[in-house]
């Protein structure tokens, strides 16, 4: 936290305190979550938990992308925004070593706007939060599309704008086409949190 520039740490502590407003305030919603609802988030949480501690690396120079983001993305259709944003959170605990506390906060707070922004996207186009069932297909890729795409955009602005105020980054370092393909590759990767909603109506959690 000392390294980064005072611009940065307002950032991160803003970006930090919106994301628990937004946990407390719905989570102290009467029936918020169910119980069922408590055991699959937990489920997805240690998933996302794994996928985040081995990053795969892109043919990008210096970038990798974590998968994590895909049990989010299942977490939003399984159990929805609260149940997404409480699966980024997850992040805060990731058990990659050498990271630093302000960037388990930073990657914990955008994880928990990031799924609860996806489960807003995912509802307003006309998802409905459950298990998914066969007739749901091919409906519901419209709003998971919604989610995905939600989730991605949110996700590369808070980076940018973390990236940009840690002066990390300068305007001419950033080149348009290795961005192109990473975020390409994330939005790939997506798919694969529709496949483990779908398949938790046969298999549950060992989808």
């Amino acid at each position: 936290m000392r390294e980064l520039p005072w611009p940065a740490k307002v950032y991160v502590v803003t970006l930090a305190g919106a994301a628990a407003f937004l946990l407390a305030w719905d989570l102290l919603e009467p029936g918020a979550l169910s119980a069922g609802d408590w055991s699959t988030t937990l489920v997805l949480g240690l998933l996302f938990l794994l996928c985040e501690s081995a990053p795969t690396l892109l043919n990008v120079p210096h970038v990798a992308v974590s998968v994590s983001y895909s049990a989010a993305l299942a977490a939003v259709v399984l159990v929805g925004p609260v149940g997404a944003a409480l699966v980024g959170l997850t992040a805060v605990v990731s058990v990659r070593p050498g990271i630093p506390l302000v960037k388990r906060l930073f990657n914990g707070a955008q994880y928990v706007i990031c799924g609860y922004a996806a489960g807003w996207a995912f509802l307003r186009a006309g998802g409905e939060v459950g298990l998914p069932q066969v007739e749901d297909f091919p409906g519901i890729l419209i709003p998971y599309s919604a989610a995905t795409v939600a989730f991605v955009a949110v996700n590369f602005v808070l980076t940018a704008v973390i990236v940009r105020l840690a002066r990390e980054v300068g305007r001419g370092q950033v080149l348009l086409r290795p961005m192109v393909q990473f975020l390409g590759s994330y939005v790939g990767y997506a798919v694969f949190g529709l496949l483990i909603a779908a398949l938790w109506v046969t298999v549950q959690s060992i989808s």
